[in-house]
């Protein structure tokens, strides 16, 4: 029989952590969460965290109710508007026109239907949360259990594909469990690669050298250097991308780079950082939430490829599969990189009709029309 246990942030001290690689980083992670809230690590991040036990797996838990200006982390209303953001700013003509009505009627739908009364399990609050190998009997006491907790929210499960891990996304639908496709990922395993692959990532990495970087651990980065780092991922993910991103801060840079729950590499180069990542790693997966360059610089530089290079070069070393989110579709294609449809798993059949309805509708029209158009545009 599984054991299942929802501790309040007031009861953390009381969950039993085991020293496996897992638990630490979500004891660390909790702990950072828990001196100031969610907005201290996370600008545009306002929600309660709390901490999922099942056995020997420990998944953080966010709660909202509202919160519309939320990130789509803790949000699915931030979804629909970064979907929309993202078509007007990059999507062709034709799959504007056929997309935006769509997005905009189930934008208010679900704000009719209360769609951020939501309870998000296993999330790091990261754009992309990576998952332990659950099993059929845990996934079963973890929706039980919430959905008898918060009845009057729809449990949701982010970031689930049919790769990794392998399996898992099936189990979640043998349960009852609703699919929504949420967006098209990328995903790397250096046995993948073809020769010219090879090459293509080759020449990214003699970027590095050719240009005169050093490569900078972020154990060694100052307080002014960590400012930095803020500063380059806000010109890439918020100004160049959208504010709907997750906004983070330079204290959760900092604390997660002491309390090891993040991993910082950076580029350097006569004294200054011009291109940096940040990746979290749970089993055998990474993925990277942190990622900038200077975007006054000549892009002839290839400071994204250098970057790319340096990811490829930790999932390499590690023997990880890197799950490299979403975006720049053909470029990371040429690199090896293999593209899986992603989704939000949904229990709801404790809730009312309606918002049962709303669900149901938003899984036909995106599953139904979002794939194809996916798929058709290498997006």
């Amino acid at each position: 029989m599984t054991s299942v246990r929802l501790f309040e942030e007031e009861e953390f001290d009381e969950i039993p952590f085991g020293d496996d690689d897992d638990a630490l980083l979500i004891r660390n992670f909790l702990d950072s969460c828990r001196k100031g809230g969610s907005t201290r690590l996370i600008s545009n991040v306002q929600t309660r965290m709390y901490c999922l036990q099942l056995d020997g797996f420990f998944l953080p838990v966010s709660v909202n109710d509202t919160e519309y200006a939320n990130s789509y982390t803790v949000s699915p209303y931030g979804f629909i508007a970064y979907a929309q953001e993202e078509l007007q700013r990059f999507g062709s003509r034709i799959f504007s026109l056929l997309l935006m009505p769509i997005l905009m009627l189930i934008g208010s739908l679900l704000k009719w239907a209360k769609v951020n009364r939501v309870v998000t399990v296993n999330n790091l609050l990261l754009s992309t949360n990576l998952y332990p190998m659950l099993s059929s009997a845990q996934i079963e006491a973890a929706v039980r259990l919430l959905s008898r907790r918060f009845p009057l929210h729809t449990i949701m499960w982010r970031s689930l594909n049919a790769r990794l891990p392998e399996g898992l996304m099936a189990t979640f639908q043998d349960h009852g469990g609703r699919l929504i496709l949420s967006r098209q990922v990328y995903i790397y395993h250096r046995q993948w690669l073809n020769s010219k692959q090879r090459w293509v990532l080759k020449s990214d990495r003699r970027l590095i050298g050719a240009n005169g970087y050093e490569v900078l651990d972020g154990e060694e980065l100052t307080p002014t250097e960590i400012a930095r780092v803020k500063q380059l991922y806000d010109l890439l993910y918020l100004e160049k991308y959208t504010p709907l991103n997750p906004q983070f801060t330079e204290d959760l840079l900092a604390e997660g780079i002491k309390r090891r729950y993040l991993k910082i590499i950076a580029l350097r180069k006569e004294g200054r950082i011009d291109g940096v990542l940040g990746y979290i790693r749970r089993g055998d997966v990474m993925t990277t939430p942190i990622y900038g360059y200077d975007t006054t610089l000549p892009q002839s530089l290839g400071l994204y490829r250098m970057l790319t290079a340096l990811c490829v070069d930790e999932a390499d070393r590690l023997d990880l599969h890197l799950h490299h989110s979403a975006g720049a579709a053909e470029f990371k294609r040429t690199r090896g990189m293999r593209p899986e449809l992603e989704y939000m798993v949904v229990y709801d059949k404790h809730l009312p009709w309606a918002r049962r309805l709303i669900w149901g509708a938003m899984a036909f029209l995106l599953n139904g029309l979002g794939r194809p158009l996916m798929t058709h545009f290498k997006l």
